[in-house]
Protein backbone atom coordinates (compact mmCIF):
# COMPACT_ATOMS: atom_id res chain seq x y z
CA UNK A 1 0.00 0.00 0.00
CA UNK A 2 2.58 1.94 0.80
CA UNK A 3 4.10 1.64 -2.90
CA UNK A 4 0.77 2.39 -4.38
CA UNK A 5 -1.34 4.69 -2.36
CA UNK A 6 -3.83 5.72 -5.13
CA UNK A 7 -4.56 2.02 -5.52
CA UNK A 8 -5.24 2.10 -1.81
CA UNK A 9 -9.29 1.37 -2.86
CA UNK A 10 -8.12 -1.40 -5.14
CA UNK A 11 -5.59 -3.48 -3.60
CA UNK A 12 -6.07 -5.31 0.09
CA UNK A 13 -4.06 -7.92 1.96
CA UNK A 14 -4.65 -10.29 4.47
CA UNK A 15 -2.93 -12.84 6.82
CA UNK A 16 -3.24 -16.35 6.41
CA UNK A 17 -1.78 -18.93 8.43
CA UNK A 18 -1.00 -21.77 5.92
CA UNK A 19 1.09 -24.21 8.94
CA UNK A 20 -1.72 -24.44 11.41
CA UNK A 21 -4.10 -27.80 12.13
CA UNK A 22 -6.90 -25.03 10.98
CA UNK A 23 -5.47 -24.69 7.78
CA UNK A 24 -8.77 -25.05 5.55
CA UNK A 25 -10.99 -23.15 8.23
CA UNK A 26 -8.05 -20.15 7.74
CA UNK A 27 -7.91 -20.31 4.04
CA UNK A 28 -12.14 -20.14 4.09
CA UNK A 29 -11.70 -17.20 6.27
CA UNK A 30 -9.27 -15.75 3.82
CA UNK A 31 -11.31 -15.84 1.03
CA UNK A 32 -14.33 -14.44 3.07
CA UNK A 33 -12.66 -11.48 3.99
CA UNK A 34 -11.74 -10.81 0.32
CA UNK A 35 -15.40 -9.80 -0.40
CA UNK A 36 -15.99 -9.44 -4.07
CA UNK A 37 -15.19 -11.53 -6.90
CA UNK A 38 -11.73 -12.09 -7.94
CA UNK A 39 -10.08 -12.82 -11.12
CA UNK A 40 -6.56 -14.60 -10.68
CA UNK A 41 -5.45 -16.16 -7.41
CA UNK A 42 -2.01 -16.60 -7.46
CA UNK A 43 0.37 -18.97 -4.62
CA UNK A 44 3.75 -18.76 -4.20
CA UNK A 45 3.81 -19.69 -0.37
CA UNK A 46 6.63 -21.61 1.37
CA UNK A 47 7.80 -22.15 4.09
CA UNK A 48 11.28 -23.40 5.40
CA UNK A 49 12.24 -26.40 3.02
CA UNK A 50 12.26 -29.87 4.62
CA UNK A 51 15.71 -30.91 3.39
CA UNK A 52 16.54 -34.13 5.42
CA UNK A 53 18.04 -37.52 4.64
CA UNK A 54 15.85 -40.21 4.32
CA UNK A 55 16.87 -42.29 7.27
CA UNK A 56 15.87 -38.73 9.46
CA UNK A 57 12.50 -38.94 7.87
CA UNK A 58 9.51 -39.44 10.01
CA UNK A 59 6.09 -39.67 9.01
CA UNK A 60 5.29 -36.66 11.10
CA UNK A 61 8.47 -34.22 9.78
CA UNK A 62 7.07 -35.77 6.09
CA UNK A 63 3.15 -34.35 7.16
CA UNK A 64 4.76 -31.38 7.98
CA UNK A 65 6.75 -30.91 5.05
CA UNK A 66 3.70 -30.73 2.91
CA UNK A 67 1.31 -28.89 4.89
CA UNK A 68 2.05 -24.92 2.57
CA UNK A 69 4.11 -25.95 0.10
CA UNK A 70 0.94 -29.03 -0.84
CA UNK A 71 -1.71 -29.04 1.35
CA UNK A 72 -2.31 -25.57 1.10
CA UNK A 73 -2.65 -24.81 -2.51
CA UNK A 74 -4.68 -27.72 -2.92
CA UNK A 75 -7.09 -26.21 -0.38
CA UNK A 76 -7.01 -22.82 -1.82
CA UNK A 77 -7.65 -23.97 -5.05
CA UNK A 78 -10.09 -25.74 -4.10
CA UNK A 79 -12.08 -22.54 -1.37
CA UNK A 80 -10.64 -20.17 -4.67
CA UNK A 81 -12.92 -21.35 -7.46
CA UNK A 82 -15.83 -20.13 -5.47
CA UNK A 83 -14.48 -17.22 -5.32
CA UNK A 84 -12.94 -16.31 -8.82
CA UNK A 85 -15.00 -14.52 -11.87
CA UNK A 86 -16.85 -17.57 -13.73
CA UNK A 87 -15.01 -18.21 -17.29
CA UNK A 88 -11.47 -18.56 -18.66
CA UNK A 89 -10.18 -14.89 -18.28
CA UNK A 90 -10.27 -16.19 -14.80
CA UNK A 91 -7.11 -18.22 -13.39
CA UNK A 92 -5.53 -19.70 -10.09
CA UNK A 93 -1.59 -19.80 -10.29
CA UNK A 94 0.39 -22.30 -8.11
CA UNK A 95 4.24 -22.66 -7.68
CA UNK A 96 6.72 -25.33 -7.18
CA UNK A 97 10.63 -25.82 -7.30
CA UNK A 98 13.19 -27.30 -10.38
CA UNK A 99 13.52 -29.72 -7.63
CA UNK A 100 10.48 -31.35 -9.58
CA UNK A 101 12.31 -32.50 -12.38
CA UNK A 102 15.89 -31.70 -11.18
CA UNK A 103 16.95 -33.78 -8.20
CA UNK A 104 19.23 -33.14 -5.35
CA UNK A 105 20.49 -35.66 -2.74
CA UNK A 106 18.82 -35.51 0.80
CA UNK A 107 15.61 -33.90 -1.08
CA UNK A 108 13.50 -36.89 -1.42
CA UNK A 109 10.85 -35.40 1.31
CA UNK A 110 10.82 -31.86 -0.24
CA UNK A 111 11.04 -33.28 -4.29
CA UNK A 112 7.61 -35.61 -3.62
CA UNK A 113 5.45 -32.85 -3.03
CA UNK A 114 6.74 -30.35 -5.51
CA UNK A 115 6.75 -33.57 -8.11
CA UNK A 116 3.08 -33.88 -6.61
CA UNK A 117 2.10 -30.41 -7.78
CA UNK A 118 2.75 -31.10 -11.20
CA UNK A 119 0.06 -34.38 -11.48
CA UNK A 120 -2.63 -31.48 -9.06
CA UNK A 121 -2.17 -29.00 -11.13
CA UNK A 122 -3.18 -31.46 -14.16
CA UNK A 123 -6.59 -32.38 -12.90
CA UNK A 124 -7.34 -29.63 -11.00
CA UNK A 125 -6.92 -28.16 -14.73
CA UNK A 126 -10.18 -30.62 -15.82
CA UNK A 127 -12.00 -30.06 -11.95
CA UNK A 128 -12.09 -26.17 -12.41
CA UNK A 129 -12.62 -25.57 -16.12
CA UNK A 130 -13.05 -23.62 -17.55
CA UNK A 131 -10.55 -21.74 -14.61
CA UNK A 132 -7.25 -21.30 -15.76
CA UNK A 133 -4.97 -23.12 -13.88
CA UNK A 134 -1.21 -22.50 -13.91
CA UNK A 135 1.96 -23.95 -12.17
CA UNK A 136 5.20 -22.18 -12.50
CA UNK A 137 8.42 -24.11 -11.73
CA UNK A 138 11.16 -21.98 -10.69
CA UNK A 139 14.59 -22.33 -9.40
CA UNK A 140 16.58 -20.41 -7.22
CA UNK A 141 16.16 -16.50 -7.98
CA UNK A 142 18.30 -14.29 -6.09
CA UNK A 143 16.37 -14.46 -3.06
CA UNK A 144 17.24 -14.65 0.35
CA UNK A 145 15.11 -17.86 0.86
CA UNK A 146 17.92 -20.18 0.34
CA UNK A 147 20.72 -18.63 2.16
CA UNK A 148 23.62 -20.46 2.77
CA UNK A 149 21.60 -23.14 -0.16
CA UNK A 150 24.62 -26.02 -1.50
CA UNK A 151 27.42 -23.76 0.37
CA UNK A 152 27.68 -26.00 3.02
CA UNK A 153 28.73 -29.18 0.65
CA UNK A 154 26.54 -32.10 -0.32
CA UNK A 155 24.07 -32.54 2.21
CA UNK A 156 22.14 -29.72 1.33
CA UNK A 157 22.92 -27.88 4.91
CA UNK A 158 23.82 -24.96 5.57
CA UNK A 159 26.88 -25.55 7.65
CA UNK A 160 28.07 -22.84 10.26
CA UNK A 161 31.32 -21.66 8.70
CA UNK A 162 29.03 -20.80 5.65
CA UNK A 163 26.44 -19.06 7.83
CA UNK A 164 25.20 -16.34 5.58
CA UNK A 165 26.79 -16.85 2.02
CA UNK A 166 24.42 -16.93 -0.80
CA UNK A 167 24.64 -19.39 -3.49
CA UNK A 168 24.86 -17.24 -7.07
CA UNK A 169 24.24 -20.00 -9.27
CA UNK A 170 27.71 -19.34 -10.99
CA UNK A 171 27.82 -22.97 -12.13
CA UNK A 172 24.36 -22.60 -14.11
CA UNK A 173 24.51 -23.02 -17.63
CA UNK A 174 23.38 -19.81 -18.19
CA UNK A 175 25.99 -18.74 -15.76
CA UNK A 176 23.92 -17.21 -12.94
CA UNK A 177 20.03 -17.28 -11.88
CA UNK A 178 17.10 -15.37 -12.97
CA UNK A 179 16.40 -12.05 -10.68
CA UNK A 180 12.92 -12.03 -8.22
CA UNK A 181 11.63 -9.57 -11.30
CA UNK A 182 12.23 -11.95 -13.94
CA UNK A 183 10.13 -14.72 -12.23
CA UNK A 184 7.46 -12.14 -10.92
CA UNK A 185 6.89 -11.35 -15.02
CA UNK A 186 6.57 -15.06 -15.24
CA UNK A 187 3.41 -14.85 -13.13
CA UNK A 188 1.81 -11.59 -14.71
CA UNK A 189 2.43 -13.28 -17.74
CA UNK A 190 -0.02 -16.28 -16.91
CA UNK A 191 -2.67 -13.88 -16.05
CA UNK A 192 -3.15 -12.28 -19.44
CA UNK A 193 -6.03 -13.91 -20.95
CA UNK A 194 -4.78 -12.61 -24.91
Amino acid sequence: MKTYPSAKDRISGYACDLSSPDLEANIHHLFAQSGDKLDHVVFTAGDELAITKLEDATLERIQKAGLVRFYAPLLVAKHAVKHLNPGPASSITLTTGSVSEKPNKHWTVVASYATGLHGMIRNLALDLAPTRVNLISKSWCGDDTVVGWDAGGSDGRVHEDHQGEVYDGGDWETGGCGGVISVDFIYCWSEKTD
